[in-house]
């Protein structure tokens, strides 16, 4: 049987609902200091300090890099949402997903360049690129991936395996004897 048939259906199980809450509080953490510069003293809301953050990736026209800092932590911030209230689930976590594949991909893109850089993730924690972001976001991307393939109804998935041809049906009255 197909993985994602297993699990399908199974998005409200207590095991994937503490997933679901772990995930969207990693998530907030995340999330949440990337909006303000701690640095300022009353602290403002401001996205430069992530935009450095970014930047120091060397991935994007420095015209991006903006766009980008300002972009990431709401979608964090909604997907996390997502995971927490339930609506929206599975837009929500392909989402996550898809955005920890963006991050896996940048973190180890830094890493195999030699790159002496904090992966930014987390506000105040200086964590390097290498192995233990590397390793901690493949985590994270399976979860969301997890979740997303819980998200898949289980009726959808058993009309799918028993699909047969619509019976005809008489509609006209019969003959009476």
């Amino acid at each position: 049987m197909n993985p994602s048939k297993k699990l399908a259906g199974l998005s409200n199980h207590p095991i994937f609902l503490i997933l679901r809450v772990l995930l969207a509080g990693i998530m907030l953490y995340a999330a949440v200091p990337k909006f303000f510069d701690w640095e300022a003293a009353p602290r403002v809301l401001s996205f430069e300090p992530f935009s450095h953050s970014v930047h120091n990736y060397r991935l994007l026209p420095l015209e991006m890099v903006n766009l980008v800092a300002m972009t990431i932590p709401p979608v964090e911030l909604l997907g996390a949402l997502t995971l927490l209230t339930g609506l929206w689930l599975r837009a929500g976590s392909l989402m996550l997903a898809l955005l920890q594949g963006v991050f896996l991909f940048g973190v180890a893109q830094a890493f195999y360049r030699g790159l002496d850089i904090s992966c930014g993730c987390f506000v105040g924690v200086d964590s390097k690129v290498g192995w233990i972001p590397l390793i901690r976001d493949s985590i994270f991307f399976a979860g969301f991936v997890l979740i997303f393939l819980t998200t898949f109804k289980v009726d959808r998935v058993q009309d799918s395996q028993s699909e047969s041809p619509p019976q005809e049906t008489n509609d006209q009255p019969s003959p009476a004897e």
